[in-house]
């Protein structure tokens, strides 16, 4: 699903005037707001690869779009990368009763 980039700008103004007023009483509240601010900003969590569609656990692996989902392949070298060479024979993978 996709959503559509004014809807996204019209719901954020929508919101801008109440957190605007809340952020300036927190700020007449707290002596050093800015400060904290700066710190929450510079702030930076680590994200999971599966977090991001690309990766996997132990329980599986969630490839992205365009990713390839071959098994038997080596552990550390993606499909793309094995060559078949010419005169070299295939070799046979699990269940594919190929030699």
């Amino acid at each position: 699903m996709q959503i559509e980039i004014q809807k996204i700008a019209d719901h954020n103004d929508s919101l801008l005037k109440k957190h605007e007023s809340k952020l300036a009483f927190t700020k007449s509240e707290i002596e050093n707001s800015e400060e904290i601010i700066k710190k929450l900003v510079d702030f930076q969590i680590a994200i999971p690869s599966w977090a991001l569609g690309t990766g996997g656990t132990r329980f599986g692996r969630f490839a992205g779009g365009g990713v390839q989902r071959q098994r038997g392949l080596p552990p550390g070298r993606p499909a793309a990368l094995r060559l078949r060479l010419p005169g070299r024979p295939r070799r046979r993978q699990r269940g594919d009763g190929a030699l």
